[in-house]
């Protein structure tokens, strides 16, 4: 494999001769997207047949957009942005990557809620666009309730599900809401769920019997807001509910769907993934992972308070898991020590291990969130989101490899080329970490090469987080020896750092 980087990074030239290859790009970038408006934010996300159309909302000095669609080409660049919705008042909107879906017909509907007026209730809207932004219809439900929407999805009968909050008023408790309409966005029924106070659904997925299961947050006598999860029938009839967390408040809660048609078709069962924020007692939150079966008994469940030594409280989910070869990914926006958000791209086996995790920034200094996760057809990930602060607010799209690899240099952009010649071999400057043999049991022999006049540091981390290892590397060019005889069999992360960027990393398997 050899490869080579367009901008701003690194440009290695070879010359191979009288040699025929059949070679296969692959496209990353990391952009950031501005102009003459005083913020703007990229929520969602969604891929068409040339490109990518990005949503969000921005403000000028002239005029507040509530929503807007930028279209991107494969390598990023802007092709063009379009005014959806004018704002008039600064509540509701796009929040997130749930609230966009591609169609049946290869089209975008769009469910956002909003109040038409300041002291008005929230109506939901629905907008069915096409791959060139422009919008093909255009409907708004009206009730006399404050409406908000957390997901939006395209049932088996063409029609749409979309979930969320209603309340009569601010002040009042919400209850969770569910509403079922047709293909062109008509009403067929809707539902309410409660528990014993504020009450709310985060996500939704139709299952193989035809159901839904469905998940949120509500509010618990005795202790406190519990995550729950609900399965209801076609018509949106619960069949059964289990509520999850401990004696502190659990603020959310995403399920997935981890049984394929064939194997329901099978067994009769169904088997889920839920994945939200955990409280314990005097402690801050912990990302909460947990295996169900067909009536959300928990099968496993994994806890992490101290996610990869990353030692970032409040982990807070706004993507969607992505379900693939097993295991799955998502992106967290977690509180750093200095108090911003930071997003972390995590991979989970199929047992909600980590194998490893990444953060996303193009500012390490700046509060920057990710609010869309999307698998690409190339093996890839696209991921929408935005600088808050500090100052200027940007929209930000960035393009990563199955591994959560990019160039990290703000409005970067490269293509690396796979073959199957032999890689050659590291210039004086480059950097590289090789461990091995792996799997191991008793030794592994580490071998790095670090750039001129730096210092590094190897880190091994165990599944559940803990820092075994922690080794300045001095040398240039050097090797160690890792005695690994008495470590728990299992997956470990290491990572080589550099003035505290994390420029290497993969997983190390020990068995005994």
């Amino acid at each position: 494999m050899y490869f080579y980087k367009k901008q701003y990074i690194f440009c290695i030239i070879f010359f191979i001769s009288s040699l025929s290859l059949v070679a296969q790009e692959f496209i990353y970038f990391n952009k950031t997207y501005w102009g003459d408006t005083l913020n703007i934010h990229s929520r969602a996300l969604e891929q068409v047949d040339d490109g990518y159309l990005i949503f969000g909302s921005y403000a000028s000095i002239n005029e507040n957009v509530l929503l807007y669609v930028r279209k991107i080409d494969r390598e990023g660049n802007h092709l063009f942005l379009k005014k959806l919705i004018l704002e008039n008042n600064g509540i509701g909107g796009l929040f997130s990557g749930s609230y966009s879906i591609v169609t049946n017909d290869r089209n975008i509907l769009l469910c956002i809620a909003f109040p038409e007026h300041a002291d008005s209730l929230s109506d939901i809207h629905f907008m069915k666009i096409n791959s060139e932004g422009n919008i093909l219809w255009h409907k708004i439900h009206k009730n006399n309730f404050i409406n908000g929407v957390y997901e939006i999805i395209q049932t088996e009968d063409k029609g749409f599900a979309v979930v969320g909050i209603q309340r009569t008023s601010m002040q009042e408790p919400g209850v969770g809401y569910f509403l079922k309409t047709d293909s062109l966005a008509n009403i067929e029924w809707e539902k309410t769920y409660y528990l014993d106070g504020h009450t709310g659904i985060t996500s939704i997925e139709q299952v193989h019997d035809s159901g839904f299961i469905i998940s949120g947050a509500g509010y618990q006598l005795g202790t406190e807001f519990d995550m729950f999860v609900l399965k209801t029938d076609s018509l949106g009839n619960e069949e059964w509910r289990r509520t999850y967390g401990g004696e502190e408040d659990e603020g959310y809660s995403y399920i997935k769907l981890l049984t394929s048609k064939n194997q329901y078709e099978q067994t009769g069962k169904m088997e889920y993934l839920l994945i939200g924020e955990d409280e314990p007692i005097q402690s801050d939150d912990d990302l909460y992972i947990a295996k169900l079966d067909d009536r959300g008994i928990v099968l496993w469940e994994n806890r992490y308070d101290d996610f990869a030594g990353l030692n970032y409280p409040y982990p807070f989910f706004e993507t969607m898991p992505i379900i693939k070869n097993g295991g799955f990914k998502i992106v967290a926006n977690y509180r750093s020590i200095k108090d911003t958000r930071v997003p972390v791209l995590m991979d989970f086996n199929r047992y909600g291990q980590v194998n490893w995790q990444k953060t996303m920034s193009i500012d390490t200094s700046a509060n920057v969130y990710i609010k869309d996760l999307q698998a690409t057809p190339d093996g890839g990930y696209i991921m929408a989101g935005f600088k808050f602060s500090p100052a200027p607010q940007q929209s930000w799209i960035v393009k990563v490899d199955a591994d959560g690899n990019t160039c990290w240099i703000a409005d970067c952009d490269s293509t690396v080329v796979f073959t199957d010649i032999e890689e050659p071999s590291v210039s004086s400057n480059s950097i590289s970490l090789s461990l091995f043999p792996n799997p191991a049991s008793e030794q592994v022999e580490v071998v790095y090469q670090l750039p001129k006049n730096q210092e590094g540091i190897l880190k091994v981390y165990d599944y559940q987080g803990k820092l075994v290892v922690n080794y300045q590397l001095l040398m240039v060019n050097g090797g160690l020896t890792l005695e690994v005889g008495d470590w728990v069999s299992g997956v470990y992360l290491y990572s080589l750092e550099i003035e505290g960027e994390r420029l290497e990393s993969g997983k190390l398997i020990v068995e005994k």
